[in-house]
C-alpha cells in the first residue's frame, strides 16, 4: 500500500509540471519508481544489484568507452565515499575519455568519415568532438546540421559536413535526417509508397522541398566577381596543362568548397510519378507529415509576356528561390510540439546504456509507439525538455538509478524481463570499446594522447594559408606550387604533420621526456669506459684494481638498465598506433583491428556489428594482444604483475588490471602455482587468458 502511495505521488507530480524533476537525482528515483512498478505488475524480478569491482568495469565503459587502468579501479574500491558512484559518474562525464567515446557512437550514427570524396571530413569530425566536449544542447546541434551552409573549412563551420557527406544525393539526406532524428524510415517512399507504412511517396517529396536546391560543391567559385578573372583564367590554362590542372583542383576543392542555398521550400516530382494525386514533374511546396503545421513564405513570381517553358528531365534543378526552407524545417525537427523529436533521442539514449530501445527500432520508432512502459517513456520525454536536452544531465539520470546499476539479463533467456528491464541487456564490447580497452592494459594513462586543439590535415592547411589571399596572387602561388606539385604538398603534409605532434606531445602527461634517452646513452657510455679501464688493469696484473671498476661497472649497468625500462615505457607512449580509438582514422583501414571486430564502414546509420566471427578470435589469440601486452614487458599490465611480491599478488593484480575484480579462491589457487613453477610464462598466459575470456569481450 505505501508503495502504490508514492507511486501515485510520482504520477502526480509528473502531471504538475516540470519542477517535478530539476536534477538528475529527482529523475533517478522517478525512473526506479516506474521500472519498478512495472516489473511488479507483470510479475517479473529483479537481478540483483551490481558490486562495486562490477560497476567500476561498467561504468567506465558505458561513459569513457573503456575499462579502468588497475589505479582507477583501485582508487574507486578503496573509497568510504557514501556516495562514491555518484561522484565517479560525475566526474567520468567531464573527462575528455567521454567526448572521445561519445564521438564514436555518433560518428557511427552519422556516418563521419575522415575523407569524404576529395574534401576533408576533418572539419566535420572536429565539429562533433566539439559538440560533445562543450555539452551542446542536442537540439542546437540538430538545428546546425541541418541549416549549415558556408565555405567547408571555415573555422567553426564543420556542421557543413551534415550535406557534405550525401553530396549529390540530396533525397538520401532527406531519408537519413528523418530516421537519424526523428526515427521515422521513409527509404521505402522515397521510390514509391511505403507498402506495410502510411508514408507515401507524395509525403517524402513535402519533406525533400524543405532542402531543395541545397549544393553542396568542392569547387564553386564565384563566376560574377570580377575579381576572380585571374582565378578562371588559370583554370581555362589548366584545360592544356596537365600539372596546372592537378594543382589547381587540390587549391579550389578545397578554397571553393561550400554548402549553397538555404532551400527553396518546393520540388518537382520525380519523371516516373505513378499516382492519382498528381503528374510527374509537377512542383509540389514544403510539408510535413504530422506534428505542427509549417508556415512558409513564398516569393512571388515575376510576370513576363514570354510564356517559360521547362524542359522536363532527370535531375531537374530546383524551382523557385531561396526562402530559408532548410531552416523552417530544422525548427520543425526540433520543436517540442514535434511528437517524434523527444522520443527519438529518449529512445535512442536509454539503448545506449541500458542495451535495448525503451520504445522500439532506433530508425523506425513509430509515431504512436511509446513501448512497453509507457509512463517511463512520458516521464523521460518530459524530463529530457526540461532539461533543455542536456545529454549529460540526462544520461547521468539512467546510469545513476538502481535499474541500470544491475546484473545484466541475457535477452536469450528471458524476452519478456528486457523488454520491461529487470536489469541492462549483456552487450558485447563494441570494436572501439575492446580497441580502448587495450590501450588501458597498454598504457597508464590511455587518455592522454587525447588533442586538446583540433588536428591539422593538409587541406586545412591550404585552406588557412590562401583563403584570404587576392585572387591575382592566389592564381601565381597556383602556377608557382605546379611546377613542383609533389614537393610543395609534401611540405605541406610535413608542417601539418608536425602541427599534430606538437599539439599531441603537449597533451601528453609527461616531464622531460628525451630525459631517459639522454641519460640512458651517457650511462652507456661510461659503463663502456669503465669496462675498458677494467680490462686494462686486470692485464696489468693490478686485480685490486680492476674488481674495484668491475664493481663500480656492475652498479652503473643496473643503473643503466633502469634508464633503459623508462626509455621503453616513454617509447611506448610515444607510439602512433597506442591512441584512443576517436584518434583514428574514420573507419580505420579494413586491416585494422577496428574493422575486423565491426567497426562501421560508416556507409549506413547505426552500421556497427558486435558479431563474433573468426578473424576475431586469431586477431586475439596472435595478434595486437601479442604485441601490444603480453610480448612488451614495457604495458602497463606486464608491469603491474611483474611488482607483485608474492606469486598471489601478481594474480590478483592480473585480475584487477584486466577484469577489474579479485580474483575467486580456485582461480588465485590456480594461477599462484602456475607463477611459482614459471613466473615469466605464467605473466604471459594469464593476460591472453583473461583477455581471451567472455568476461573481458562482455559489458556485463
Amino acid at each position: 500500500m505505501k508503495q502504490l502511495i508514492r507511486i501515485i505521488l510520482v504520477l502526480s507530480m509528473l502531471l504538475g509540471g516540470v519542477s517535478w524533476a530539476q536534477s538528475s537525482r529527482e529523475m533517478t528515483r522517478i525512473i526506479d519508481q516506474l521500472v519498478y512498478k512495472k516489473l511488479d505488475e507483470q510479475g517479473i524480478a529483479l537481478s540483483k544489484r551490481l558490486d562495486d569491482e562490477a560497476f567500476v568495469r561498467r561504468i567506465y565503459l558505458d561513459v569513457v568507452g573503456r575499462i579502468p587502468t588497475l589505479a582507477e579501479t583501485k582508487t574507486f574500491l578503496a573509497s568510504k565515499h557514501t556516495r562514491k558512484r555518484e561522484v565517479l559518474i560525475d566526474k567520468l562525464f567531464d573527462s575528455a575519455g567521454y567526448v572521445s567515446h561519445n564521438f564514436n557512437y555518433w560518428a557511427d550514427v552519422l556516418r563521419a568519415t575522415t575523407r569524404m570524396r576529395n574534401i576533408s571530413g576533418q572539419p566535420y569530425i572536429q565539429y562533433i568532438k566539439d559538440s560533445i566536449r562543450e555539452n551542446k544542447p542536442y537540439d542546437k546541434f540538430v538545428q546546425e546540421l541541418l541549416s549549415a551552409e558556408g565555405a567547408i573549412y571555415k573555422d567553426s563551420n564543420g556542421a557543413t559536413g551534415y550535406y557534405m557527406r550525401d553530396a549529390g544525393m540530396p533525397l538520401d539526406n532527406m531519408s537519413n535526417s528523418m530516421q537519424i532524428f526523428l526515427g521515422t524510415s521513409m527509404v521505402c517512399a522515397q521510390c514509391h509508397d511505403h507498402p506495410f507504412d502510411r508514408w507515401t511517396q507524395m509525403d517524402f517529396y513535402k519533406l525533400a522541398a524543405f532542402t531543395s536546391g541545397v549544393k553542396a560543391n568542392r569547387n564553386n567559385a564565384n563566376r560574377k566577381d570580377p575579381a576572380m578573372k585571374p582565378i578562371f583564367d588559370l583554370r581555362k590554362d589548366a584545360r592544356s596543362d596537365p600539372k596546372l590542372n592537378r594543382t589547381s583542383r587540390q587549391f579550389f576543392d578545397v578554397l571553393y568548397a561550400s554548402v549553397n542555398n538555404n532551400g527553396t521550400g518546393m520540388i518537382y516530382l520525380p519523371h516516373d510519378y505513378d499516382y492519382e494525386d498528381a503528374k510527374p514533374y509537377d512542383v509540389i511546396k514544403a510539408g510535413v507529415p504530422y506534428g505542427p503545421k509549417v508556415s512558409l513564405s513564398y516569393e512571388e513570381e515575376k510576370k513576363s509576356k514570354k510564356k517559360k517553358t521547362v524542359r522536363k528531365r532527370k535531375n531537374m534543378p530546383a524551382p523557385g528561390q531561396p526562402i530559408n526552407s532548410r531552416h523552417a524545417f530544422a525548427e520543425w525537427v526540433t520543436s517540442n510540439d514535434n511528437p517524434m523529436f523527444t522520443k527519438v533521442i529518449v529512445n535512442r539514449m536509454w539503448d545506449k546504456y541500458m542495451g535495448a530501445p525503451l520504445v522500439g527500432p532506433l530508425l523506425n520508432t513509430g509515431v504512436k509507439s511509446y513501448g512497453a512502459n509507457k509512463e517511463l517513456t512520458e516521464a523521460l520525454m518530459k524530463y529530457m525538455q526540461s532539461t533543455k536536452f542536456d545529454l549529460r544531465e540526462f544520461s547521468k539520470s539512467i546510469l545513476k538509478s538502481r535499474a541500470y546499476q544491475r546484473v545484466a539479463i541475457s535477452e536469450d533467456l528471458d524476452p519478456k524481463a528486457k523488454n520491461y528491464f529487470a536489469g541492462p541487456v549483456l552487450r558485447r564490447l563494441t570494436s572501439e570499446q575492446l580497441w580502448d580497452s587495450l590501450m588501458s592494459l597498454a598504457l597508464e594513462d590511455p587518455d592522454s594522447k587525447l588533442p586538446k586543439k583540433p588536428k591539422m590535415d593538409t587541406r586545412q592547411l591550404i585552406y588557412a594559408k590562401h583563403v584570404k589571399m587576392a585572387p591575382d596572387k592566389l592564381a601565381g602561388v597556383i602556377r608557382d606550387a605546379s611546377k613542383d606539385s609533389k614537393n610543395y604538398f609534401k611540405s605541406l603534409s610535413k608542417e601539418a604533420n608536425s602541427m599534430n605532434m606538437n599539439t599531441m606531445m603537449a597533451s601528453m602527461s609527461m616531464t622531460a621526456t628525451t630525459s631517459p634517452d639522454k641519460q640512458y646513452k651517457s650511462l652507456k657510455s661510461e659503463y663502456g669506459k669503465l669496462r675498458k679501464q677494467a680490462q686494462k688493469a686486470n692485464k696489468k696484473g693490478d686485480k685490486t684494481k680492476a674488481k674495484k671498476l668491475y664493481t663500480e661497472a656492475k652498479l652503473l649497468q643496473t643503473k643503466m638498465e633502469e634508464a633503459r625500462g623508462q626509455m621503453m615505457i616513454n617509447n611506448n607512449k610515444k607510439r602512433r598506433e597506442f591512441v584512443r580509438a576517436s584518434e583514428v582514422e574514420s573507419p580505420a583501414r579494413a586491416s585494422h583491428f577496428l574493422r575486423r571486430f565491426g567497426q562501421s564502414e560508416r556507409n549506413i546509420i547505426d552500421g556497427k556489428s558486435t558479431e563474433a566471427s573468426i578473424p576475431q578470435a586469431l586477431t586475439l589469440l596472435n595478434g595486437k594482444v601479442e604485441d601490444y601486452l603480453i610480448n612488451s614487458k614495457y604495458s602497463i599490465v606486464n608491469r603491474s604483475i611483474s611488482e607483485g611480491k608474492t606469486a598471489e599478488d601478481k594474480v590478483k593484480e592480473a585480475y584487477l588490471s584486466i577484469l577489474s575484480r579479485q580474483p575467486n579462491a580456485k582461480e588465485l589457487s590456480m594461477f599462484a602455482q602456475r607463477f611459482k613453477k614459471d613466473e615469466s610464462q605464467a605473466s604471459k598466459d594469464i593476460i591472453w587468458v583473461l583477455v581471451n575470456s567472455n568476461e573481458f569481450l562482455f559489458n556485463k
